[in-house]
């Protein structure tokens, strides 16, 4: 089953050709549906011979589908269950259906041309239709689907003569685009039912013969409490009670109440729709409700407390941000670890023997780490031993050497007594020093013979070479001899 728009449009057949919301013309030409499964759409009402349908809805179905051998395109439940719609595209399907006269569980049923939606109305205008009287146009219209007629017709004096226009009663679901009257070529137009208005209270949705204030009429000039007859015509100032003034009566068609409920029937025919959807959609149309109105109607009060919300909401949507970015940096970093791990694990085991014979494994490279650094801590220690030897420490108070600091005895020798040497462990001919501290050189037997007495007491290393660059060896307040064998004051 195919609903929708038509998809076929044949010229402005009007807003009226739709049924439940659907489509009523046919779905496809006649030329593309052979089987005639997508004609026009026709109502069926099934009901009970006598009393209401029974309240078996699942019985219903499965009756009226195996009598047909087919789905139906549609149907639904009317006064509570009391009948049933039944929506048929299928002509040799509605002929079929209207044959049938009870349920699978034998209960009497009947199941016609539903009397309201299986019928439509338009309107015509033709001025050449005054001269024809009803029963004359019926018989010239029946074969074009026309059932009835009814012509709009003034007052004129004491008399009602006939107008051009003439409201339809068509026969189906679909209006055609034009009825022809003889050869003259008439456009049909949707037909819209007058607003139902009471003309005892004068109000709407009831008629006079259902209004509960036979009683109290009210006039329709004045909005007084009496009934305003043709004979007796109130001549009271007009005033209309539903919009609180005198600006036009009760009964005026200018009022806007009235036009109001003008618009809704129009809304009705064109959507195809109940007067109470019909209303709601007139609501939405006339009161739209924009944001800029919102906005304007709320108070500063509340937009404040939403704004604040809102930028509660944006901090925290930054604050997860930032941890999602976070979240992506480390899975990043997880991946690349991943790699590598799946890096190695390809590799071939020649291939990690020599990665490892490289590399050494991490407990090798640890304890090559600890053998540098013990390296390290016993190359800082000789290296502070040989400061300690071969490198001098400045006195305090330096002095130029005299011959006063070196008293000499009768053997012209002195006693090295500074560093606490026992007498006589060094001992310098006076041959070697002069008061001008002058460098004067001495045997070099006698030179080698006191460096390596020196070093002795000294503790340093015994291999002390000859052909090494001049080292000043000093201790204390002692003159510095050098390698070359001269002796310096300094």
């Amino acid at each position: 089953m195919m609903s929708g728009t038509d998809p076929f449009p044949i010229g402005d057949a009007g807003p009226s050709n739709r049924r439940d919301g659907e489509f009523a013309g046919p779905l496809f030409p006649e030329w593309g549906d052979p089987n005639g499964n997508h004609g026009k759409l026709v109502m069926l009402r099934m009901e009970a011979v006598t009393g209401n349908l029974p309240d078996a809805p699942i019985l219903l179905r499965k009756s009226v589908e195996s009598f047909l051998g087919e789905k139906v395109d549609g149907a639904y439940p009317e006064s509570r269950g009391a009948s049933y719609v039944i929506k048929m595209r299928n002509k040799s399907h509605v002929e079929k259906l209207k044959r049938m006269s009870k349920l699978a569980d034998g209960f009497p049923i009947r199941i016609v041309e539903h009397p309201v939606l299986n019928f439509s109305k338009c309107v015509i205008n033709c001025s050449e239709t005054r001269v024809y009287s009803d029963d004359e146009l019926i018989d010239e219209l029946q074969p074009q689907g026309v059932k009835e007629l009814r012509r709009i017709t003034k007052r004129e004096g004491n008399e009602r003569i006939n107008t051009p226009t003439i409201i339809l009663t068509i026969q189906g679901t679909v209006v055609p685009e034009n009825i022809y009257i003889g050869w003259i070529r008439c456009r049909t137009r949707p037909f819209y039912p007058s607003p139902m208005l009471c003309y005892c209270c004068w109000d709407f949705g009831h008629t006079r013969a259902r209004c509960k204030r036979q009683d109290t009429p009210t006039c329709g000039n004045c909005s007084g409490n009496h009934m305003n007859e043709r004979e007796n015509s109130c001549i009271a100032a007009a005033f209309c009670k539903r919009c609180n003034t005198a600006s036009h009566s009760l009964s005026s068609r200018k009022c806007p109440t009235y036009v109001k409920e003008e618009e809704i029937q129009h809304l009705r025919v064109d959507l195809d729709i109940s007067y109470p959807a019909a209303k709601r959609q007139y609501e939405l149309r006339h009161n739209p409700q924009s944001m800029a109105s919102v906005v304007a109607a709320s108070n500063d009060q509340r937009f404040e407390e939403l704004s604040a919300k809102l930028d509660n909401v944006l901090k925290e949507v930054k604050r997860k941000d930032e941890k999602i970015e976070a979240l992506l940096a480390e899975i990043r970093n997880k991946d690349t670890q991943i790699e590598k791990l799946e890096a190695t694990l390809k590799m071939t085991p020649q291939e990690r023997l020599t990665l490892v014979k490289d590399h050494g494994t991490i407990k090798d490279l640890v304890q090559k780490i600890r053998d540098l650094e013990a390296e390290l801590a016993r190359k800082d220690r000789e290296v502070a031993v040989i400061r300690d030897v071969y490198i001098p420490k400045k006195p305090s108070n330096p002095q130029k050497t005299n011959t006063d600091q070196f008293p000499r005895n009768a053997n012209s020798t002195r006693t090295n007594t500074t560093n606490g040497g026992p007498a006589g462990a060094f001992e310098t001919d006076t041959s070697c020093t002069k008061n001008t501290g002058t460098k004067k050189k001495i045997p070099k037997d006698d030179r080698y013979e006191s460096c390596n007495k020196r070093t002795k007491n000294s503790a340093s290393p015994t291999n002390f070479s000859t052909e090494t660059a001049d080292i000043e060896i000093s201790s204390g307040d002692e003159p510095m001899l050098n390698a070359s064998g001269y002796i310096s004051d300094t």
